[in-house]
């Protein structure tokens, strides 16, 4: 996440335009309420299904963490996996041309 400043703590030469203030419900989760004002960050309005978003509420129940930071998370570990399935079709050309036809015979070459 990007930098959290308290309200009136943010300094002086920060450029004004790309402040948010989040303000966090207190009812519905057990996480504490709390309003700051975030830098360097985007901000995103999705809309969910009723029940997306009642699993969201669940899991962040659970986790005891905010929709947002949930969100936050879920989204960063897709990247991740996109990109691992990126430079998996990327060097599959290249394991070809260095004698591996399969994973089993990538896995019996480390092993």
């Amino acid at each position: 996440m990007g930098q959290v400043y308290p309200p009136g703590a943010l300094p002086a030469t920060y450029p004004r335009r790309d402040l948010g203030v989040v303000l966090v419900p207190r009812r519905g989760f057990p996480y504490r309420a709390s309003r700051c004002i975030m830098v360097g960050m985007k901000s995103l309005t999705i809309h969910l299904p009723d029940e997306l978003g009642q699993q969201l509420e669940e899991l962040c129940r659970r986790e005891r963490r905010s929709p947002e930071d949930t969100v936050c998370e879920i989204l960063r570990r897709q990247l991740v996996l996109d990109r691992f399935h990126e430079l998996c079709r990327a060097s599959e050309p290249l394991a070809k041309a260095a004698g591996f036809e399969s994973e089993e015979d990538v896995l019996r070459a480390i092993s």
